[in-house]
């Protein structure tokens, strides 16, 4: 088994990559696996399982790139333990497990400062995976069907998460409107917010402005151009919301609308990465 170092072995280290089961998996999003496992004791009995043994676990770092530019990212989660009990006593119970992750030697995981967990997997999912081979991620957060057809994801049951699941969460005026696509999934949530995250909204509710959003998404050859004349306020939001964060990429806000309109927010930009991204990583073995 390779071991490695760092951000190194995450952009040189070639691997040989498993396929589509879900005792099979390539790389696991520690925040899923801290709330699937952390708010459910009963479900530690067996922890833990072979396919997390085997796979790289993706953490959130203290630091959060995205809390320092924008104080209001994830607050509501704060607020929403201050109000509940609840929430608190889950909360509790998903940070205790995580140290149980950071400390079990059989699980390697990688944590970079300033990153969160999605990061690091979409990152993964451009270095390592392809359409004909994709990278095998257990996970659920359907923000990263935006890195489209480099990787798949299944959930505790073994179901793929798809963009049928995104589109079923959309107002059913989108629903009806036409089918979604990857690269529709910023967008969506730059303009109708992420109240999981703290992402505010920018488009005027009802049927208005799901017109206005449908024509972006599916009236027009030139979306992200209309997205920048429209909605220039929804920047900042854009830029919270893709994946991987464009911060660690060396990209300001101004820079991702001529990537995206010209579709080059993909794999090639990995080159990008600082080597100050390096710095203070733990030691794991990437993949297999």
């Amino acid at each position: 088994m390779t071991t490695s170092s760092g951000w190194d072995a995450l952009l040189e280290t070639e691997t040989k990559k498993k396929r589509a089961k879900v005792n099979d998996i390539d790389v696991a999003d520690g925040g899923y696996l801290t709330w699937l496992y952390g708010s459910a004791t009963r479900r530690m009995s067996a922890w833990p399982p072979e396919f997390i043994r085997n796979a790289l676990v993706m953490m959130d770092s203290k630091k959060s790139n995205r809390r320092d530019r924008s104080p209001h990212y994830k607050s509501g989660r704060v607020e929403r333990r201050e109000r509940s009990e609840r929430a608190n006593e889950t909360y509790l119970l998903v940070k205790d497990f995580q140290r149980l992750i950071v400390e079990d030697p059989r699980i390697t995981f990688l944590s970079v400062p300033g990153c969160e967990a999605d990061d690091l997997v979409a990152i993964a999912a451009w270095k390592f995976g392809d359409p004909t081979e994709p990278l095998h991620v257990f996970g659920q957060d359907k923000d990263l069907l935006q890195i489209g057809p480099y990787f798949t994801m299944v959930e505790k049951e073994g179901e793929e998460v798809t963009l049928g699941h995104f589109h079923e969460g959309l107002p059913k005026a989108l629903q009806n409107a036409g089918p979604l696509e990857a690269w529709h999934i910023p967008i969506v949530l730059a303009l109708l917010g992420d109240r999981s995250d703290s992402v505010p909204r920018f488009l005027p509710r009802g049927p208005v402005g799901l017109r206005v959003l449908a024509e972006m998404l599916w009236g027009t050859d030139k979306p992200w151009q209309m997205f920048e004349e429209k909605f220039p306020e929804a920047l900042p939001n854009l830029y919270d919301v893709l994946l991987p964060d464009p911060f660690l990429l060396g990209l300001g806000p101004g820079d991702t609308i001529p990537l995206l309109r010209e579709k080059r927010w993909d794999a090639q930009l990995l080159k990008r990465l600082t080597p100050g991204l390096k710095k203070r990583t733990k030691e794991w073995h990437l993949l297999r």
